[in-house]
This record gives C-alpha cells, sequence and structure tokens, in this order.
C-alpha cells in the first residue's frame, strides 16, 4: 500500500509539472492565418505556421458537430496549435 500511494503521488506530481509547462506556451497571432475555403464568411481554414525554415509536418484537425452545433472559434483558442508549433509541427483546423 505504501508504495501504491508513492506511485500515485509521483504520477500526480509529473501530471501537474506537464500541465505548467503547456501554460507557459504563448500562442502568437502572427503564427495565425485565415485561409478561406469557400464563400460563406465561417468558411475559413484556420492554419497556424511554425517558424522553420525546412517544410514542417501537418496537424490537421476537423472539427466536430455535425454542422448543426459547436464553434470552431471556441477550438482556435486552445493551445493545440502552439504546442505543435513549438515543436515545429504545423497545425490546421477545418
Amino acid at each position: 500500500m505504501k508504495y501504491r500511494l508513492t506511485t500515485i503521488g509521483l504520477a500526480l506530481v509529473a501530471a501537474l509539472g506537464q500541465v505548467q509547462a503547456q501554460d507557459s506556451i504563448e500562442l502568437k497571432e502572427a503564427d495565425h492565418k485565415l485561409i478561406p475555403y469557400g464563400e460563406k464568411e465561417r468558411q475559413v481554414l484556420h492554419l497556424w505556421l511554425p517558424k522553420t525554415k525546412t517544410p514542417a509536418p501537418l496537424v490537421l484537425h476537423y472539427h466536430g458537430g455535425g454542422f448543426l452545433g459547436g464553434d470552431i472559434r471556441k477550438k482556435t483558442q486552445s493551445r493545440t496549435a502552439a504546442i505543435c508549433n513549438a515543436a515545429g509541427i504545423a497545425y490546421a483546423d477545418v
């Protein structure tokens, strides 16, 4: 039992350290581009490009909601793009 509590405690400390590290990344406006793919105002691809000299891999996220619910603008406020960009990975939301 003693070892189990120690293991759980160490896992929690490690997890909290990861959360703190992720919160220190700031998304820069210059990295965010809107690329229209249709005629309607909300038909845009949100693209974040890392500042690299070589081509970057891309993570492409399709926003769910079945065209009935949800709002991609709330998704684009997440730190996922900033975390990817910090690792040299481009990120796009559709």
